[in-house]
């Protein structure tokens, strides 16, 4: 069955061209006139990025049908997008879907993307909006999705969120904010990131610039619910190149398109040049796709990855990347108590990093919890991170292992992380995951594995990122290297679920730096200290440099926690503070 195409899960409205269809792969270049779209996507990463040299490359997918996939797979395309309707049919039976699925994976790539997410008929704002009806649709949407390996979901849908003439506007965007907020915890369980797609004025009336996207998303404060920018419709409005790099930390998928008339890279005139340097010193290099019409796609396809490649060639080499305004620096915290905290206001830092037992008493009752957070908010400082998640009592591998404590122990910990205003929690708990001697390792692998399974949805409906620590052998004897680490947090494959490095477990081991950059789409957080003696940068003799060089690579700009010995905070506290921005400096110059 064929279904007129929609611009991909970003809510728009489109008029298509005679003839046009997915199963062509043609989109109508006549944007004015309306047609339904819509859309969504995903969470994870933790920080902006800068362009780095040797990172991965961008991975270029086409929206159409079956038809046009095998096409854009001997083009050399990497994946398709779909629409939510034409593959996972929510409004139709489970042999409808089964159907649809199978017709998709034949035609030979992936389908990790969908857009054209809520039907127009199925009101966002407005008086006759049903949340009960929206719940129901979005959850078949994201069960069905998680089955058909996607990851994200673009949320255009021009003709659900449109706002009805009249009707109060401050009103509708709390009811787009209630819609993002009610399906946020319902994706992440089932893997999935929206991404938030800002539409031109032509159509339609609400979140319609990238700044409007990006501060509505940190408004829902969930890591299922990120950021899309599309080329089409910033470009046809005139909207701000610069705000792509100020709301970077948010992105989670991209459409590119030209203007005026909507075709696909290299087939009009149109330079492209300045979207793709925007997202080179955004860091983004992830998943891009051409949302566009495309007449002839055994002609066109091929001419298009081209010219989509020498684009993003072309902005790794545009000098002075790291001067840009709006580039967030490095965010430095430290590892301590209420009474580091006050030292460490006084010092410059930008936070503190507290054990999840010292702030969230997970054990204990509510009212020692609330004096804790009391005196915590007390010392000056915020306190976005903590560590020490699992006592070591409470065994996550081997005979003695208690799914249902666990479960409970981290329920509470980040029901509380949440009301603390906690976004990060660092899965270090050498003892809870140490492999007990003679237990079998597969099987201890598959039990953390399955903890961190069951912790994800519970963490992202708390809007909090578990970030995997790797820890040196001399401290636990299982997930001891970045790349170990990196695997496991593929493995488990949840946006919730993410990467530490840490400095001095990695040079005490001698682990790879280059495993850094590797895995540096998944970093999350870092911890800093020097190596032999774990104090913090510059009370010894370390050479910490290609460390921070490794975070630029990776395009880290996130958070950075020193986990170190410090003998006299308020000498010793600005001296680190110092040395790290030193550190951070180098690390961009050598970048530019």
């Amino acid at each position: 069955m064929r279904v007129p195409p929609v611009r991909t899960v970003a809510f728009l409205m489109l008029l298509l061209s005679p003839g046009c269809s997915q199963e062509t792969g043609c989109i109508s270049a006549n944007r004015n006139k309306k047609e339904t779209v819509s859309a969504a996507q995903e969470i994870q990463t933790a920080s902006p990025r800068l362009v780095r040299k040797g990172g991965r490359n961008m991975q270029y997918g086409v929206c159409c049908g079956p038809e046009t996939a095998r096409v854009a797979a001997r083009a050399g395309f990497v994946f398709v997008e779909r629409t939510v309707g034409d593959l996972l049919k929510p409004r139709e039976d489970a042999a409808s879907f089964a159907a649809a699925l199978e017709e998709t994976r034949a035609a030979g790539l992936p389908c990790p993307v969908l857009n054209v997410f809520v039907p127009g008929d199925l009101k966002i704002t407005g008086e006759t909006a049903d949340l009960a009806a929206l719940r129901q649709y979005v959850t078949v949407v994201f069960q069905r999705a998680k089955e058909a390996g996607v990851r994200v979901i673009v949320f255009g849908s021009g003709a659900a969120r449109r706002i009805p003439d009249g009707f109060d506007r401050a009103r509708a965007r709390r009811q787009i904010v209630d819609f993002l907020r009610m399906l946020a915890p319902i994706a992440a369980e089932n893997g999935v990131t929206i991404a938030v797609e800002p539409l031109c004025r032509r159509v339609c009336n609400v979140l319609n610039t990238v700044r409007e996207c990006g501060e509505l998303v940190r408004e829902v404060n969930h890591p299922a619910v990120r950021l899309l920018v599309d080329s089409y419709h910033l470009l046809v409005d005139g909207d701000s190149l610069e705000d792509i790099v100020a709301y970077g930390d948010l992105l989670a998928h991209v459409h590119v398109s030209t203007v005026p008339s909507g075709l696909a890279p290299g087939l009009e005139k149109c330079d492209l040049g300045p979207f793709f340097d925007a997202l080179a010193r955004a860091g983004y290099d992830g998943r891009v796709s051409i949302e566009a019409r495309i007449a002839n796609p055994a002609e066109d396809l091929p001419k298009a990855l081209s010219a989509l490649k020498a684009l993003q060639q072309r902005s790794r080499t545009v000098p002075d990347l790291t001067k840009r305004t709006g580039e967030r620096n490095m965010q430095y915290g430290v590892c301590g108590g209420p009474e580091m905290a006050s030292a460490a206001s006084r010092a410059g830092f930008d936070y503190v990093e507290m054990g999840v037992g010292s702030l969230l008493k997970p054990r204990e009752n509510s009212g020692a919890f609330a004096s804790a957070l009391k005196e915590t908010r007390a010392a000056g400082l915020p306190c976005p991170v903590l560590n020490v998640f699992v006592p070591g009592d409470l065994k996550i591998t081997g005979e003695n292992v208690d799914p249902a404590a666990l479960k409970q122990y981290v329920t509470t910990a980040f029901e509380r992380a949440q009301e603390a205003g906690v976004r990060v929690i660092v899965f270090g708990s050498g003892a809870a995951r140490r492999i007990p001697d003679g237990f079998d390792r597969a099987r201890a692998h598959g039990q953390i594995v399955e903890f961190l399974r069951m912790l994800a949805p519970i963490a992202a409906q708390h809007g909090v990122i578990v970030a995997i620590e790797p820890l040196c052998r001399r401290e636990c004897n299982v997930l001891n290297t970045v790349r170990e680490c990196g695997e496991m947090a593929r493995e488990v494959n949840h946006p919730a679920v993410r990467l530490l490095v840490d400095s001095y477990h990695l040079l005490i081991d001698r682990d790879s730096m280059e495993d850094i950059v590797r895995y540096g789409d998944l970093l999350a957080h870092v911890h800093v200290a020097t190596v032999p003696n774990r104090f913090a940068p510059g009370l010894e003799e370390c050479d910490l440099q290609p460390f921070f060089d490794a975070l630029a690579k990776a395009g880290y700009t996130g958070r950075v926690s020193i986990e170190g010995k410090i003998p006299d905070p308020p000498k010793d506290l600005p001296k680190a503070l110092s040395v790290m921005k030193e550190l951070e400096r180098k690390a961009r110059k050598a970048r530019s």
